[in-house]
């Protein structure tokens, strides 16, 4: 019975190399295919990070053009009585003090006096809060407003 044993066992020890020869080969295959599936996942990930940042970006630069737009808009209608800092949270809502500020809209005006009235210049300035003394400003806009004496432009 001994060596029906030691038949047998020598029988599948001929048959294992065959066997793990293929298993190998599909060991490999699925490693390498697992690795460039690795690959994939890894490049699509730092797309889709780089997509959410560039997301914030145009939405922190759109938010900015609008509350520029908004100022000029107030200088537009009357160009005497807009403040000249404004802070924003981050939807872009005013807020009365600079506490939870990200936003400030900076707004300066010079007047120049002409003959029948006075040119109005508004320099329009958004910068991100936080980062305002490392001079980091978001968006910035220039417009004018001609008041002619009769309309108010004529005095200060």
């Amino acid at each position: 019975m001994a060596n029906n044993n030691t038949t047998s066992l020598t029988v599948r020890r001929g048959l294992a190399p065959s066997v793990n020869a293929s298993n190998r080969a599909f060991v490999v295959e699925a490693l390498i295919l697992l690795a460039f599936l690795a690959a994939a996942v890894a490049i699509i990930l730092q797309l889709f990070a780089a997509a959410g940042v560039q997301s914030r970006e145009a939405h922190k630069l759109t938010l900015s053009e609008h509350l520029a737009t908004n100022t000029a808009e107030s200088f537009g209608a009357n160009p005497k009585n807009v403040p000249s800092i404004v802070y924003y949270d981050a939807e872009g809502n005013p807020l009365e003090y600079e506490k939870g500020a990200v936003y400030s809209v900076e707004t300066t005006i010079t007047p120049q006096r002409m003959e029948a009235g006075t040119l109005y210049t508004a320099d329009i300035v958004v910068t991100n809060y936080e980062l305002r003394y490392d001079g980091n400003v978001t968006y910035e806009l220039q417009t004018k407003r001609y008041l002619s004496a009769l309309e108010g432009g004529g005095s200060q």
